[in-house]
């Protein structure tokens, strides 16, 4: 019995060792290098083939694309012109702020930031004898920030994404439908946020 539990022992750790050295051989040749294609183990640079097929994108100068009317009402929208130099954006470097930014938007003819960037909605915590008060903490808040950003919202390409050139397999027959004319191309949301909330 005993040279049995041994053997089995003896196997399992020999699966073992040779299953993780495998591992650590495959993260070893994976490293995080730009010349590959995501988790494909082929050369970008020199496998051009591999991107074939790959959506395009934009690539107008900011302020000489047309605008892409909002998928719904107060969705995102989209940024339709090439984003290179832009991004990443950084906390303390924000390009899109050159253009975006309302006093500045309508000169630029380009898309103003709209109030609710400029709001904190996070309700205050308020704390009761050192626990947090439910009943207080969830109200709706609206603090007007004095026209700066609200530092929550830095990330413009969290919510906004380029527009890709893509043959859509299956035709969207979606239809926005928009309370207000004009809310194809602007936001109302920071009117009404509260919308629906008791």
């Amino acid at each position: 019995m005993n040279k049995l539990l041994i053997s089995v022992a003896l196997i399992s750790l020999i699966g073992f060792w040779s299953c993780s050295s495998e591992d650590n051989s495959a993260e070893q040749k994976n490293t995080n290098n730009e010349t590959k294609l995501g988790l494909i183990d082929s050369d970008v640079q020199k496998n051009a083939d591999d991107l074939a097929g790959m959506p395009t994108y934009s690539e107008s100068a900011p302020g000489t694309s047309q605008r892409v009317d909002r998928a719904f009402e107060n969705a995102p929208p989209m940024i339709p012109h090439s984003t290179e130099g832009l991004v990443p954006i950084k906390m303390n470097n924000n390009a899109c702020l050159t253009c975006h930014m309302p006093d500045v938007a309508v000169t630029m003819k380009s898309t103003a930031i709209p109030a609710s960037h400029f709001t904190n909605y996070r309700p205050d915590v308020h704390l009761n004898d050192g626990t947090i008060d439910i009943a207080k903490t969830k109200v709706v808040t609206q603090k007007d920030l004095d026209g700066k950003l609200n530092m929550a919202r830095f990330n413009c390409t969290q919510c906004h994404v380029t527009q890709a050139n893509v043959d859509l397999a299956i035709e969207n027959t979606f239809k926005a439908v928009y309370r207000k004319s004009d809310l194809n191309s602007k936001s109302n949301l920071s009117d009404n946020i509260a919308e629906g909330v008791k």
